[in-house]
């Protein structure tokens, strides 16, 4: 198949790319030179650099409108947002907003290398539903999850793993009730 040969792709499929001359040398996390190798590769990404794909892995689950992905050892950790009620423009701003919140559910689904749903969360507190992607730093993943519209709020959990609510349940909390009582204005608490 040709690089420029267009495919129908199944929804709940991963299509896995990577850019022409990328490829080497960006297996395993590595110090010192191999490390400098793929940062100096990274960097030299545009907008026109051509990628290709190289594999496809069917998922055995709905996984709505995925966001972002990153691998972890043999697991693959995606962030998806359900959209259950479309946002909706106002004929002029309410508050600094242009438009509702709509209704969502934000997931982060935990997926083996074979595609299959090892389990999921749901993230996000009312009009927070939205993730923004995800990013693994060695230690934890970090996913924010924000309101689905611009000029709005977000909340990002720094230092924690994947279940705030459940790692640092009083803290969650906490942060749930300040952004409920927060009056209007774009605001994001970090922890």
């Amino acid at each position: 198949m040709s690089d420029e040969t267009p495919r129908a792709l199944d929804p709940d499929a991963l299509l896995l790319f990577e850019r022409k001359g990328l490829e080497a040398g960006l297996g395993a996390p590595q110090t010192g030179i191999a490390n400098a190798v793929k940062v100096r590769r990274i960097m030299q990404l545009t907008r026109g650099s051509q990628w290709r794909p190289v594999a496809t892995l069917p998922l055995n689950f709905p996984t709505h409108h995925p966001q972002g992905m990153v691998r972890v050892g043999e697991r693959l950790y995606v962030t998806s947002v359900e959209i259950i009620e479309a946002t909706q423009r106002y004929p002029a701003l309410r508050d600094g907003l242009d438009r509702s919140a709509g209704r969502g559910r934000g997931h982060l689904f935990e997926i083996d290398l074979q595609g299959n749903l090892q389990r999921q969360i749901t993230l996000g507190e009312g009009d927070v539903y939205h993730p923004g992607g995800i990013d693994y730093d060695g230690r934890n993943i970090w996913v924010p999850v924000a309101e689905y519209r611009p000029n709005s709020r977000a909340i990002v959990y720094a230092g924690i793993g994947h279940m705030p609510m459940r790692e640092i349940p009083q803290r969650s909390a906490v942060d749930t009730a300040a952004f409920l009582h927060e009056a209007s204005g774009a605001t994001a608490l970090v922890h």
